[in-house]
């Protein structure tokens, strides 16, 4: 998830990454926000309940990833991030049960969570009686149970935020899990995207209403989630969005490459040193078959960008086009030397020597 992808490794646990996201950077000011603390004993809460939220996020995650390993999963990392927590699997689970296996374990965990703040809160209460004649002792006293109330009212939040039926959210994985179980994979889907549609509408509106721009976020990101699961479906949000947001986009998603290119022209006329406006436009000029245009445009992002590795994969392919295998190849070798990560490269270059007949190379 590209979302995700400035974060610190804290470390590595049982074979996973544990990251942190630079987004949590914003949970201190968020803190602030909510508690607004008037003293040191303001701050001190504040402080802890953003702590308690970080690890019980994070012990959610912890039980997703240990349920995995359990079934045989592998596990690459958890992140931590302002809106949450992630846990990276290698591979989807193989079998329905074992996926509402890993799903049911987050929630479980802080169930679990939230019984233990309970008691402790009832004990701490009894026990703290007896020093509220001494001052001091009573004002931590007070600071310390508002705490472990606040940490069993936030544990129930995340067990039933969590249990929504809105893919991905665990509830939505947990219904998919069932259905699929009852019905198979093709069924499961739809049932997932009729029961989820409806749910992920009243959080739209509530968002709306209550002025919750992080849950508005989080409610697109999860609207894409569904509609992954249905490639119509997605293509519908994703020329919704780009018709509101990027109406280039919208044109060329549509396949009127003309009339995408005229709007990413005057794109450029008001941004003429932004490289990625002259790629979108050389793609529009290719799709139309403007083979002499598309090479203007991504020529002149190399003079701007000459390690630009959009403009090099589209050199490269132009080159093909033209047949010059030797000079696409040099192109596709010096994008995987930039980047030796990125798959893109390896298939080209591998094409390339299946076209010239080296199928073991290839």
């Amino acid at each position: 998830m590209k979302l995700l992808g400035f974060s610190w490794l804290l470390g590595r646990w049982r074979g996973m990454d544990i990251r942190f996201h630079i987004s949590m950077l914003l949970s201190l000011p968020v803190a602030y926000w909510l508690f607004k603390p008037q003293d040191i004993f303001g701050m001190v809460e504040a402080v802890l309940w953003m702590l308690g939220l970080t690890t019980f996020v994070f012990l959610h995650e912890v039980g997703h990833a240990l349920a995995a390993q359990l079934v045989g999963v592998k596990v690459r990392g958890i992140t931590l991030w302002l809106l949450g927590g992630l846990t990276n699997l290698e591979q989807k689970p193989e079998k329905p049960t074992h996926t509402f296996f890993i799903y049911a374990a987050g929630p479980l965990v802080n169930m679990l969570l939230a019984f233990v703040c309970v008691v402790l809160f009832i004990s701490s209460s009894m026990l703290f009686l007896r020093y509220s004649e001494i001052a001091g002792v009573f004002v931590w006293a007070q600071v310390f149970n508002q705490l472990l109330f606040s940490f069993a009212i936030l544990n129930t939040v995340l067990v039933v935020f969590n249990l929504v039926p809105v893919y991905p959210l665990d509830g939505g994985n947990l219904l998919h899990s069932v259905a699929e179980f009852l019905f198979g994979k093709l069924n499961a889907d739809r049932i997932t995207i009729f029961v989820g549609v409806p749910f992920l509408g009243l959080l739209i509106l509530l968002a709306v209403f209550t002025r919750d721009f992080v849950l508005l976020f989080f409610c697109v990101l999860m609207a894409l989630s569904i509609a992954s699961l249905n490639r119509s479906l997605l293509k519908k949000i994703n020329l919704g969005l780009a018709y509101y947001f990027k109406r280039p986009a919208y044109y060329y998603l549509t396949g009127d490459y003309d009339r995408a290119a005229q709007l990413y022209t005057e794109e450029i006329e008001k941004q003429p040193d932004a490289a990625v406006n002259y790629l979108t436009r050389a793609g529009c000029y290719l799709a139309a078959s403007q083979t002499a245009r598309a090479l203007a445009d991504v020529e002149r992002v190399l003079r701007m960008e000459p390690n630009n590795l959009f403009a090099l994969e589209l050199r490269g392919e132009l080159y093909l086009m033209e047949k010059n295998l030797d000079a696409a190849l040099a192109i596709f070798e010096q994008t995987r030397s930039l980047n030796p990560g990125w798959a893109v490269s390896y298939f080209d270059i591998g094409s390339i020597y299946m076209e010239r007949g080296d199928l073991q190379t290839a």
